[in-house]
């Protein structure tokens, strides 16, 4: 939340919530973590690319978000985090 706060007094809007962030960054790890099977790498890439549109189209709404608006967002991001952190943690992340 203090990043939130120093990046709205430094001029951006919102920024993104770092639950939302801690969950983009631990995909991405996640995702590094498949092997080098050529269908899981072929997928990881085609995620990851998902990911980098969405995480833009995102960055994009966040301009336009009420406060409501991003502390709901902020605890959609906590809450699939603890709904994913079990299959994470068999993955090995």
């Amino acid at each position: 939340m203090a990043a939130a706060a120093a990046a709205t007094a430094c001029g951006e809007k919102n920024a993104m919530p770092a639950e939302c962030q801690a969950y983009l960054d631990k995909t991405q790890a996640c995702m590094g973590k498949l092997g080098n099977d050529p269908q899981l790498a072929a997928m990881q890439k085609q995620l990851q690319q998902q990911m980098e549109e969405q995480k833009k189209q995102l960055n994009e709404e966040l301009k336009k978000m009420s406060k409501k608006e991003l502390e709901n967002m902020r605890q959609s991001c906590q809450q699939l985090n603890s709904q994913l952190s079990t299959m994470f943690n068999q993955l090995g992340c």
